[in-house]
């Protein structure tokens, strides 16, 4: 935050680029070998000695990380935000004074000279890091620090409380505002109508029409049709507003998980993972067409969540998936931190990622034993940063839900990716079922008194500072 502010602060001076240039350039001729000061280091290690003690330079290494850092960021904001051609970029890092053969041979055996190849490694991986990724997000976390958030959240009402839900394991919200929750522990669809009032509960265990074993996750076409996803058979129920049995459909290969479910005119949408040699292996949405009363594998597309160990997708899963305004689907992958915009048929439209780095990654949190041919998967108690899905509200919002050890966010973005703020939600609130924008209201799965039960929250959206694009 401190270095956002610096930069912050000075956008508005005509000589900053000058004066960065010219720190950088006088603490670049200064700089000894990182090689040289490393090779102290451990010397002085060995002699409980200080390592600044031992060689001043060392401590210029450090001021000068910092001061790259400034010059970095601040070159590509001046810049116009545009890529800086890398050869340019390293002739301006090394224009230092040249010295005559005797006197840099009497200097600093570590002093830089003009020759490129002579900067370390380990200092073209650090600009690289905040100069491509840096910058971008300093310059659009300061613009957001600086002006309130476009959207705020009325008083919430529990709904559900007489239900006797057992979970609120996925929700969603239909075309006349009526709310859906799946109710896994007792196998059940429940509906309510758009102020909390119960309308049917549909479902048992079992394995007949209109039954299920473990519902898992749940969509809302458009017209009004419901899709449940069964966890335990694998299987697609398809239910009428009214909770009315209308068909099941079966997928033609095993996903190991399952993350969301939408449906898309004649075809369903999976986000999920999958193992080879499943045709789905690899991507973290899958399409399906539907069928009479089958489901047609016809493409899967998204990148997968970034991980060592891909035996761990199995437990992680891919990413979360929601169906936007004007057909885009918002999937977000599940570390890292990155949104993606899709058409129906799968092409990329938008992605953009948050000015800030999540703590963690898949294989801190999970662990995989292997016993002979069995293979387990637990957690390893390591806390990691997750984010989740993202929900398109009016006036170009997106809303997307982030939970940190301890602490859970909603991170709003406008739909070209510009970044506008974090707003910490309280600990009732869980994820969000869908936005109602007839009467807006956000619905949001909770607990209350250690019970599930779902929130009916007012919204009020301001009108944007800066115009948003649809991607």
């Amino acid at each position: 935050q401190e270095i956002e502010m610096w930069i912050g602060g000075r956008l508005a001076a005509a000589s900053l680029r000058h004066r960065l240039a010219f720190r950088a350039e006088y603490v670049l001729a200064s700089m000894p070998d990182v090689q040289h000061v490393n090779a102290i280091r451990r010397d002085s290690k060995q002699n409980a000695v200080r390592t600044e003690d031992a060689v001043p330079e060392a401590a210029t290494c450090t001021r000068a990380a910092v001061v790259l850092r400034k010059f970095a960021r601040a070159a590509w904001i001046l810049g116009g935000k545009k890529r800086i051609d890398w050869h340019s970029l390293r002739a301006l890092l090394c224009k230092s004074r040249k010295k005559s053969p005797d006197k840099r041979a009497s200097a600093n055996p570590c002093h830089w000279d003009t020759d490129p190849h002579r900067i370390p490694r380990i200092m073209y991986r650090r600009l690289c890091t905040f100069l491509w990724t840096g910058a971008v997000f300093a310059a659009s976390g300061t613009a957001a620090a600086q002006q309130p958030l476009p959207i705020s959240f009325g008083q919430d009402r529990a709904v559900g409380r007489d239900e006797a839900l057992g979970s609120t394991m996925a929700a969603g919200v239909g075309p006349d505002g009526s709310v859906y929750v799946v109710d896994h522990v007792n196998s059940r669809v429940v509906a309510f109508d758009p102020d909390g009032g119960r309308r049917w509960s549909a479902g048992r265990r079992g394995r007949g029409p209109g039954e299920f074993q473990v519902p898992y996750r749940l969509d809302v076409r458009a017209d009004g049709t419901l899709f449940v996803f069964d966890i335990g058979t694998g299987e697609v129920t398809s239910l009428s507003s009214e909770g009315r049995y209308l068909g099941r459909y079966r997928l033609p290969f095993r996903l190991t998980q399952v993350d969301n479910l939408v449906a898309v005119d004649d075809a369903l949408l999976i986000s999920g993972t999958a193992t080879p040699p499943s045709p789905a292996a690899g991507r973290g949405v899958h399409r399906f067409q539907i069928s009479g009363s089958e489901l047609r594998h016809s493409g899967s597309f998204g990148a997968l969540p970034a991980v060592r160990n891909r035996e761990i997708l199995e437990m992680w899963g891919a990413g979360a998936m929601v169906r936007g305004a004007g057909g885009i689907i918002w999937y977000t992958r599940r570390l890292p931190y990155e949104v993606y915009g899709f058409d129906a048929a799968g092409r990329q439209r938008v992605v953009f990622r948050p000015p800030f780095r999540t703590r963690g990654t898949p294989d801190d949190a999970i662990r995989v034993t292997r016993s002979g041919r069995r293979t387990t998967f637990s957690e390893t108690g390591t806390q990691v940063e997750v984010p989740g899905p993202a929900w398109e509200l009016p006036g170009g919002l997106l809303l997307v839900s982030r939970i940190r050890p301890g602490e859970r966010f909603w991170d709003i973005f406008s739909t070209s990716g510009r970044f506008l703020g974090s707003y910490k939600r309280p600990d009732r609130w869980e994820g969000i079922a869908g936005y109602d924008s007839r009467r807006g209201v956000l619905w949001v799965t909770g607990t209350h008194a250690d019970e599930p039960v779902l929130y009916r929250v007012p919204v009020v959206l301001s009108t944007p500072s800066t115009p948003t694009r649809r991607p």
